[in-house]
């Protein structure tokens, strides 16, 4: 099973402009995931769901998305047919945007695994760490969980990137201590409540997510942020991880999708 995860920077529109959705959609149908966990899918509840009944139609995925009230970048979890819905749960009270939670039967797993679609605050530590709390559940044991999305947030496994410090004073801030130092602490925590960085468990190269080519002016250096964590039951279940760079991820968003595929 195939699984991807992708920030679509307000969901491939430009206003009016959706060239980057159709780069958009012909990155995840070169992908073939047979669940898809997006952010930022701004817009994709308005209109009677006009944009998401338009993605739906162009990559064949169904979609739940989680309201994020607070920003209108909806998070959301789309599946491909052979992925069953169990159940879905939309979690905005403790979220800066929201958290897409859906339970279901998946091929070759022997009971329903819980998919979570995160987008953490993009402002500050502090909320970030609220927000990882509320997810603590996810790493319990019996808990049968993937997470993934941007997670605006630096990973301890991470070698420090030169050209961090680059970056304008009041983006660095978002990722340092109060002593300047780089903070990883979100990410800490995760491992601590026993949600473990599928791709640090794997030993692969730990390729930056963002900025993407298309996207290299803003307010990025070249860091990993976007992740998959998963329940320490699922951890064998895994035989890769890549950051997906092709032509169309290139422009598509300001973040290159992740992937994974499960056995």
């Amino acid at each position: 099973m195939r699984v991807m995860s992708y920030n679509t920077l307000l969901g491939g529109y430009d206003g009016d402009d959706d060239s980057r959705y159709h780069k958009l959609v012909a990155a995840v149908n070169e992908a073939r995931p047979d669940v898809l966990m997006c952010q930022e899918l701004q817009h994709y509840l308005r209109w009677g769901q006009r944009r998401n009944l338009r993605f739906e139609r162009d990559t064949g995925l169904r979609g739940f998305l989680a309201f994020a009230p607070h920003t209108d970048l909806h998070t959301a979890v789309y599946i491909g047919p052979g992925v069953k819905p169990i159940s879905f749960e939309a979690e905005s009270t403790h979220f800066w945007h929201s958290a897409a939670m859906l339970t279901a039967e998946a091929p070759g797993f022997d009971r329903p695994v819980t998919f979570v679609s995160i987008h953490l605050c993009p402002a500050a530590t502090p909320a970030r760490i609220q927000e990882a709390a509320f997810l603590m559940a996810f790493g319990a044991p019996d808990a049968h969980a993937l997470l993934a999305g941007d997670f605006n947030t630096l990973s301890p496994f991470d070698p420090e990137r030169e050209n961090f410090w680059g970056i304008p004073t009041h983006h660095r801030a978002r990722h340092l201590t109060v002593d300047g130092k780089l903070e990883t602490r979100p990410m800490d925590d995760f491992e601590m409540y026993g949600l473990k960085d599928v791709a640090a468990h794997l030993g692969k190269n730990l390729d930056y997510t963002v900025p993407s080519d298309g996207h290299a002016e803003g307010n990025f250096c070249r860091v990993r942020l976007d992740y998959f964590l998963a329940s320490a039951d699922l951890l064998d279940r895994f035989s890769s991880y890549q950051v997906v760079k092709t032509p169309n991820t290139d422009v598509a968003s300001d973040h290159f999708p992740i992937m994974v595929e499960m056995a």
